[in-house]
């Protein structure tokens, strides 16, 4: 894959409330790189990857008839990211933070203990595997022969939160909803204790795979869930007659003293 540009993080202009419209109030994200800035590309917004570590600029006016923008300024580390890059993906935060003359508030974002804002800037927040070094795939891809792809589904607000989760037994747990991902199939499981809304939204990831794959063959949805009809199919795909019984796992908001803000 070709690289993006590498870009300098430098003084924005400073702008005017009365002169500015609403494409300034949004969301600016940057990928470190081997200790390069590089901009992400607007497509791929609301998607992260584990092995690297990203910067997050969100702009947006404190109330409607505030004379002045304010900012919240995350940086988000990936759990299997570099100490090379997370101290880049810091550095650069702090330097982009005297750029805006010290006005954003700043977030250390550690992956699976977000602050709820962090995922509340995209319709939809998504934890792949892969980086910089090992390479990166899209969801909307068709995955090689013989390859899964599992995903744990949850709902913050409403957004859309998947992680991608190793395609083991030990990762699915009572309470949450599962997207298997085999290409030609992609197969969800409702586990009991799992709540409409996370039933809903992954049932909308499910048709986003399906619809946005560019093959010959249709891609067959199935949903099954825990107890019913054929959820032992799906079971089965990980050596399991059932799941085992046991603490539910955290949800995508655990706090954790990672997230709080600091200046």
């Amino acid at each position: 894959m070709a690289e993006e540009n590498s870009t300098l993080l430098t003084r924005p202009t400073k702008y005017n409330i009365e002169d500015s419209n609403i494409a300034l109030l949004r969301s600016d994200i940057w990928r470190i790189a081997k200790f390069a800035v590089v901009e992400w590309p607007k497509a791929r917004f609301g998607s992260f990857y584990d092995g690297d570590s990203y910067i997050v600029l969100h702009t947006y006016k404190p109330s409607p008839d505030s004379q002045e923008l304010a900012y919240n300024l995350h940086f988000w580390l990936g759990s299997e990211t570099t100490q090379d890059e997370a101290g880049t993906a810091a550095y650069k935060t702090v330097e982009l933070d005297g750029h805006l003359d010290e006005k954003p508030v700043q977030y250390r974002e550690i992956q699976g203990y977000e602050s709820s804002k962090f995922p509340s800037y995209f319709p939809h927040f998504l934890c792949l595997e892969g980086g910089v070094s090992t390479g990166f795939h899209h969801v909307s891809s068709t995955p090689p022969d013989n390859t899964r792809r599992l995903y744990r589904v949850t709902a913050s607000g409403h957004q859309l939160v998947v992680r991608e989760v190793p395609p083991e037994s030990p990762s699915l747990v009572p309470g949450d909803v599962y997207v298997l991902d085999m290409g030609n199939k992609v197969w969800q499981l409702n586990t009991k204790g799992s709540v409409g809304k996370e039933r809903f939204k992954a049932a909308e990831f499910d048709h986003s795979l399906a619809t946005d794959r560019n093959v010959t063959e249709a891609c067959e949805v199935t949903v099954f869930d825990e107890g019913g009809h054929g959820a032992g199919i799906f079971l089965s795909e990980f050596g399991l007659e059932r799941l085992p019984s046991g603490p539910e796992a955290p949800g995508p908001d655990v706090k954790s003293p990672a997230h709080a803000p600091f200046c």
